[in-house]
């Protein structure tokens, strides 16, 4: 009884969490659920999304974590070109464990694409998040990180960069104890959706380049096509208030 109520607590919260995901396209319970997917008593296909986004395992399922890459391998539609990288994990106060994985593709991280499977005793619960079907990109840059961070220099425009500080260099390279650390833009490869929006699912190989900035305050997150050189996406952060 103590079992299920704290499983009945946990899925209030984390439902409670994902409105995106309730706001299905495509649900699935009981029987029909089972067929697509054995053991499982309910699958939500959100709006915009090919594949589940939500997946709660039914009580007498025994899904161990160990098959975790198989069930995601066919629930998911992965090709030989698609993977999950396990990014971090957690534990929370009713003891259930949250391992986050990245999507990867052909070895490149998928901006924003992540699926979380949670787990308890060493058992399956629940799966949810966001995975890309079927990318077909390609995954060799026509043009050099160089051009590509020009690019977003250009565009960001900034009074005064971070790493330009150098007794700010110095003290990042005394903190982490490493020489060679700066805060100078190290261009990325990875796969990002145009304007970071994968529901539209229209994916670019690109540089992911993070430029900080000190004046104005802030930080900088420009997606470059790395065939075209066009800047496809953006994320700012900071408030971007001016230096005194």
């Amino acid at each position: 009884m103590i079992r299920t109520i704290q499983l009945f607590v946990f899925l209030v919260l984390f439902l409670g969490c994902t409105s995106n995901t309730l706001h299905a396209q495509q649900k699935f319970s009981g029987d029909e659920a089972d067929k697509r997917c054995k053991g499982s008593t309910l699958i939500i296909i959100g709006k915009g999304a090919k594949v589940p986004t939500f997946v709660q395992m039914g009580e007498t399922s025994n899904y161990p974590i160990g098959e975790f890459y198989t069930l995601t391998h066919l629930l998911l539609s992965m090709s030989d070109g698609d993977d999950l990288k396990e990014a971090k994990k957690g534990k929370d106060y009713l003891g259930f464990v949250h391992h986050h994985y990245d999507q990867m593709y052909k070895g490149l991280p998928v901006e924003g694409a992540e699926y979380v499977m949670h787990e308890k005793n060493g058992r399956i619960i629940t799966l949810d998040g966001f995975f890309v079907d079927s990318i077909n990109v390609n995954t060799i840059a026509a043009i050099a990180p160089k051009a590509a961070l020009d690019m977003a220099l250009k565009s960001c425009a900034a009074r005064k960069y971070r790493w330009e500080d150098l007794q700010e260099e110095a003290n990042l390279r005394k903190t982490l104890k490493d020489s060679s650390a700066t805060r100078f833009p190290s261009p990325e490869l990875c796969i990002a959706s145009r304007n970071l929006d994968l529901l539209k699912r229209e994916m670019h190989l690109c540089y992911r380049i993070d430029i900080q900035t000190s004046d104005p305050i802030g930080e900088q997150i420009f997606f470059v096509d790395a065939i075209t050189a066009e800047i496809i996406g953006k994320k700012t952060i900071g408030a971007g208030n001016k230096q005194k």
